[in-house]
């Protein structure tokens, strides 16, 4: 089975690990990114990925883990593309700030999703491509084009076999914001109306913006067993990772609890039990499995 790569040392020279917009990454930063992102699929390593965010066993969505789970996730990945060699030891994971552009599309800065959104066509937009009828995990996409701009033209989803080369993707040149759930106003209500403890907070932000921008962007990035294929979704979990960052410093920080304080008080931590059989605590490891 193939494993993921050992990370090298950590580079003395690396900035501290601060997650930045896509339109605040430098120039050379954001191709740096892509270019990791092409030599992981490359190497099968992207697409060990996909497997690990389709084989859950429940925690990752519905759950009172989904923020966590997902942190461990993409921090993991972008381990992994800090692994692929020196050049890429100091990569970071750009988020995608499509709450920013819902505003600049109500503000008519923009028309569509994708004129909206430099992070899209920083990976390759939607309109390059064809429309494919070969399955992706056993999910069929032939009424969206493929796209086979760089990086999706090094997707693969089973590595050294015939592979897509290609990546289904929404009509993004004529989707739009759904500009109520997107909207600040909305945003500061799921973190902050309510105080009624972590899980509950953690499934409001999984229903919106998470599930909402989801299916906005449709195709792969719409169905969870393939959407990680596609690295959209490594920048829209950034943005969902910020959200619960936010709420944590705002409600959580200053409280100043210790660490077993932190473990029972119901604004940081609320277990639960997942499929009627796994009890998840504090201290529960996050489960991320090959299947």
């Amino acid at each position: 089975m193939q494993r993921l790569p050992v990370p090298p040392p950590p580079s003395p020279l690396c900035p501290p690990r601060i997650r930045r917009s896509w339109e605040a990454t430098p120039t050379k930063d954001q191709d740096l990114f892509v270019q990791a992102v092409a030599l992981a699929m490359d190497r099968g390593f992207h697409q060990l990925f996909v497997d690990i965010h389709a084989e859950t066993l429940g925690e990752a969505h519905d759950s009172c883990v989904f923020l966590l789970w997902h942190r461990k996730f993409i921090l993991g990945y972008e381990n992994m593309l800090r692994s692929l060699g020196r050049r890429f030891a100091c990569v970071t994971l750009p988020y995608f700030d499509y709450i920013q552009h819902n505003l600049n599309y109500l503000h008519g800065k923009c028309t569509s999703l994708e004129s909206c959104s430099p992070f899209l066509t920083g990976l390759g937009g939607s309109t390059s491509g064809h429309l494919s009828s070969q399955p992706l995990a056993g999910f069929a996409f032939s009424h969206f084009k493929c796209v086979d701009a760089f990086p999706a033209s090094h997707a693969c989803a089973v590595p050294g076999s015939d592979c897509m080369r290609c990546i289904p993707r929404g009509a993004w040149t004529r989707t739009y914001f759904n500009s109520t759930a997107l909207s600040f106003t909305s945003i500061k209500r799921v973190l902050f109306d309510a105080d009624d403890g972590m899980t509950a907070l953690s499934l409001r932000i999984e229903r919106s913006p998470h599930d909402v921008f989801h299916f906005t962007l449709s195709a792969a990035l719409a169905n969870f067993v393939v959407a990680a294929l596609d690295p959209v979704f490594y920048g829209h979990h950034a943005t969902i990772d910020i959200l619960a960052a936010i709420h944590h410093r705002c409600r959580v920080r200053p409280l100043k609890l210790t660490k077993e304080q932190a473990k029972l008080h119901p604004g940081n931590f609320q277990g639960c039990v997942i499929n009627n059989t796994m009890v998840v605590k504090a201290t529960s490891p996050v489960g991320l499995r090959l299947p």
